[in-house]
């Protein structure tokens, strides 16, 4: 069971960049996306399960309903964090978003602190140590 989460933006990352965080951390790959979709195929869901394998999961319950403007709405706070409870390896919480201040990853990691998860926000592309948040 995991109680450690780490947010990532993959917005102005790579593919092989976004793997060796995910094996570095040796955790597991949550994607919080409302739809796991990207314009650029190396993020989406069917690219992402391909590289990754069981290192990704996709986590909808974690996504903002209003992704695509308005207030943020987590589709299922609960359900997400007993899903990531349930991991047996470090959570890194994915969306494309480069800036956390502005995601709704930032509220979902602030719910997560509360309730006594470690939680960081992972550094700038190319620097490969969390920083708490």
């Amino acid at each position: 069971m995991t109680r450690q989460a780490y947010g990532i933006g993959y917005s102005g990352r790579t593919m092989d960049e976004l793997e060796r965080i995910v094996q570095a951390l040796d955790a597991v790959l949550v994607d919080i996306r409302f739809a796991p979709y990207s314009r650029n195929p190396a993020f989406r869901k069917a690219s992402l399960q391909a590289a990754l394998g069981s290192r990704y999961v996709h986590l909808g319950v974690f996504g903002n309903r209003n992704y695509q403007g308005g207030p943020v709405d987590i589709v299922d706070y609960e359900a997400g964090r007993a899903a990531l409870e349930a991991l047996e390896r470090p959570a890194l919480l994915m969306c494309m978003c480069r800036d956390p201040a502005a995601c709704h990853r930032f509220v979902i990691m602030e719910r997560l602190r509360a309730e006594g998860f470690s939680v960081g926000e992972w550094d700038e592309p190319g620097v490969y140590q969390p920083r708490l948040l």
